[in-house]
């Protein structure tokens, strides 16, 4: 056998000293590879964990967080090595906003603000239409990136866009810019997918967190409305107590005085009537504010609106008001511009507004003081705003006094129903307080608004708008004979000769009263205590007149009207309604003549009695 020669071992030892050298260089850069794979790997799970910290620190506190997306964006961009990074979130109408920004400044944040999505286009259009990760590696030769102004001008390159998903449903859209070109391996687009769902679960439970921590908070709120609310209804019916028992309490007791003296002088006895007159108008006018209260609060307030002279209007206020300014010998001084035009309106709720206005104006006047009532046009109103209407101009009606004025806390509260400030004005001082929240809708409803302006120890200025119409969207018709007569009844109070009134109600008291009346006046009465017995003697009697009130047991008022009307035998006897329910819409379509609400004067009845049974006699062949 032939031994290798030293030459052959020697190529041999070099051959293998080369070998072992090529392998510790392999090894060599194979070990820098993977120390510098663990360290990638390292700072991926750094920050990783830093991502999974400030997400459970998002989790953690309250809707006062938004401040923490930025640095949840940073530590993403510090991640995944971004020159900058934008956070878009879904909002409720499925509309992408922006939520953060890192790493550019204002212009950036102006030009992305500005310029809308296209779907299919751009980061967000793309992850939009595929709700996947996107990749435009070189935003310059991408054609479906169409910003390319703005790269330049911001100096980046790349672009990802990265959906952010909560239960399959797109919440939000993270976009990473890249100074250079960019390629993203497997391992990258598995840590990117990583983190933009631990980003998109720390923001849908923020969202979710907030928007329960919202819902909570309107709640509590809702709660202490209607604790407030609660509290000012226990508060307003102490208040209606009070003042329903002070008015029964001086009743009472001068009713008393008269039973108890049948002897007292005719001084006193004219003295006395004239306190139960006073405080029985007193109680009048705290149940129908109550009554319009409850009827504003349900929408069924009626309405009987007329073209309205404005001079007309204010005289039937201030006549109705001047016996209070009389007696406190203030003077009401009133200013109307020439040439005001009219307006379409319920007269009486008008008048009942400008009532209302004076007679507060009194109150808090001193005796021998002074009120103005202005009536002028204008287009500029304050109050008024930026609405739009049908309306060109408008007119204004102003009460002015130098009163003792009101606080700036109460100038609006005294507009709102249930709320009582007149105690911090002035204790002395009657009502309610339903006078003013009912002025309001009121004038809301014709189109309107109220307000006031005052100065403590100077004076209010109470004003309230009218619109004047440049083109009516429906002409108004004249009103039928029977509604017309209820507005405007003929005033008489001679008897008809021979004449027979059917007065049907179930209060034995009311029937009484106007039984009385109406036979001190030659009338010849017959008296029915429901609906059945008033039919029945309107058939048997023919009476001349039927006085019939609504809320009978039983069969009602306009079910009995109604009845009459259609049954030939009756259909020819005037109908006077008397309730305390203003329902004239439905007692007019019925046929009914006449419209009286309770509580009923004695010169009303009279006067309504008188007309409607000499229109019956002059239509009787």
């Amino acid at each position: 056998m032939e031994h290798p020669s030293y030459t052959q071992l020697q190529q041999e030892n070099d051959l293998l000293r080369q070998q072992l050298v090529d392998l510790q260089r392999r090894v060599d850069t194979r070990t820098r590879d993977l120390e510098a794979a663990i360290r990638r790997v390292n700072r991926l799970l750094t920050g990783i964990v830093a991502l999974e910290e400030m997400a459970s620190a998002l989790l953690q506190t309250g809707p006062a967080t938004t401040d923490q997306l930025p640095e949840l964006l940073r530590q993403l961009g510090l991640l995944l090595n971004a020159k900058g990074c934008v956070l878009q979130l879904v909002t409720h109408n499925d509309e992408l906003k922006l939520e953060a920004l890192v790493g550019f400044g204002d212009a950036f944040r102006h030009a992305f603000e500005t310029r809308p999505m296209k779907p299919g286009y751009g980061p967000d259009g793309l992850v939009v239409k595929y709700r996947q990760i996107v990749v435009i590696s070189n935003v310059f030769t991408d054609e479906r990136y169409l910003w390319k102004d703005l790269a330049e001008k911001e100096g980046y390159k790349a672009v990802i866009g990265a959906p952010l998903l909560s239960q399959g449903k797109l919440i939000g859209i993270v976009q990473l810019y890249y100074a250079g070109e960019l390629t993203v391996d497997e391992d990258e687009y598995r840590i990117l997918r990583i983190a933009t769902n631990q980003v998109g679960s720390a923001i849908h439970s923020h969202q979710l967190y907030r928007y329960l921590a919202e819902e909570k908070a309107k709640l509590e709120h809702t709660y202490r409305e209607l604790v407030e609310l609660d509290e000012l209804k226990t508060d307003f019916l102490s208040t209606v107590t009070h003042e329903l028992r002070t008015p029964l309490t001086s009743i009472k007791a001068f009713v008393e005085i008269l039973m108890a003296n049948p002897q007292e002088t005719p001084e006193n006895r004219a003295d006395f009537l004239q306190i139960i007159r006073q405080e029985t108008d007193r109680l009048t006018a705290l149940v129908n504010d109550l009554l319009d209260l409850s009827k504003i609060t349900a929408g069924k307030m009626t309405w009987n609106k007329e073209l309205v002279s404005i001079p007309t209007l204010i005289e039937g206020a201030v006549t109705v008001i001047r016996p209070l300014s009389d007696s406190k010998n203030i003077t009401l001084d009133i200013q109307i511009s020439d040439d005001l035009p009219g307006t379409f309106a319920d007269k009486n709720r008008l008048i009942q507004v400008l009532t209302n206005l004076l007679s507060n104006a009194i109150k808090f006047t001193e005796p021998g003081g002074r009120i103005r009532v202005r009536a002028y046009q204008t287009v500029d109103v304050q109050g008024l705003g930026d609405r739009e209407d049908h309306y060109d101009k408008r007119i204004v009606i102003s009460v002015i006094d130098d009163g003792i004025g009101i606080p700036p806390p109460y100038r609006t509260a005294i507009f709102e129903k249930f709320k009582q400030v007149k105690e911090h004005i002035n204790d002395r001082v009657q009502g309610t307080g339903l006078g003013l929240p009912i002025c309001k809708e009121i004038v809301e409803h014709h189109g309107g608004h109220i307000w006031v302006e005052s100065e403590e120890g100077k004076g209010s200025t109470f004003s309230f708008t009218l619109p004047i119409l440049t083109q009516l969207d429906e002409t108004p018709t004249e009103p039928d004979s029977g509604v017309y007569e209820m507005i405007t009844p003929v005033i008489q109070n001679r008897p008809v000769e021979n004449c027979t009134v059917l007065v049907a109600d179930d209060e034995p008291n009311v029937r009484r009263f106007m039984v009385h009346v109406l036979r001190q006046h030659g009338y010849h009465c017959l008296e029915a205590e429901n609906g059945t017995h008033c039919l029945e003697l309107a058939r048997q009697h023919q009476p001349h007149l039927i006085v019939l009130d609504v809320l009978m047991p039983g069969q009602n008022g306009f079910d009995v009207a109604a009845e009459l009307k259609q049954d030939d035998s009756t259909a020819h006897i005037p109908i006077l309604i008397t309730s305390i329910v203003q329902d004239y819409t439905r007692a007019f379509h019925i046929g009914v003549e006449g419209y009286l609400t309770k509580p009923i004067s004695y010169q009303d009845l009279i006067q309504w009695v008188y007309r409607l049974t000499q229109l019956q006699q002059d239509s009787t062949p």
